[in-house]
């Protein structure tokens, strides 16, 4: 178990099932998402809509207010910040 997960215990299920793991290795352990997920994280929200399926485009507020929610506030909301929360999940797992 690293730093992020027994600091935070994070509940997915306010997320689509499809896209569940991707949102948990990336926030659990720095592993980077699909595109769409990374566009969700990198607040950019004409990629995101551009990237989505049908259930991510319906599912868009939920998943927005999840990360806004749930999410650590150092892991989101730019691209600088995703670059950053990889780089140092990348660490601990070195």
């Amino acid at each position: 178990m690293n730093a992020v997960t027994r600091k935070f215990p994070f509940d997915y299920s306010g997320l689509p099932e499809h896209i569940r793991d991707g949102a948990q290795l990336y926030i659990e352990h720095g592993i980077p998402p699909g595109s769409f997920l990374k566009a969700v994280i990198c607040n950019d929200l004409s990629e995101a809509c551009g990237r989505a399926d049908d259930i991510n485009r319906y599912r868009l507020y939920d998943i927005v207010s999840w990360f806004y929610n749930k999410a650590p506030k150092s892991a989101w909301g730019s691209e600088a910040a995703y670059e950053r929360w990889i780089a140092d999940r990348q660490l601990e797992r070195t």
